[in-house]
């Protein structure tokens, strides 16, 4: 396993757990499926941060995004 800082290249990789997981687990969330599912691969790119203080790691197993967790300052 790797875990790592997501970029913005990994937006689709990104789209597909997030899309998944508001699915399996809507609870879970401040926002439903069918809010996120309509959104564009640019959008779900546009909210992957790229500082510091906001960022979101990405568990890889065999280049396979597994897992994602958010850090907001």
């Amino acid at each position: 396993m790797i875990v790592k800082k997501l970029t913005k290249y990994d937006a689709e990789d990104y789209r597909q757990i997030r899309l998944e997981a508001l699915d399996k687990n809507p609870d879970s969330f401040g926002t439903t499926y069918q809010e996120e599912v309509i959104k564009t691969i640019e959008q779900f790119r546009d909210r992957i941060p790229v500082d510091n203080n906001n960022f979101i790691l990405g568990c890889f197993e065999d280049k396979n995004l597994i897992g994602i967790v958010a850090f907001h300052q």
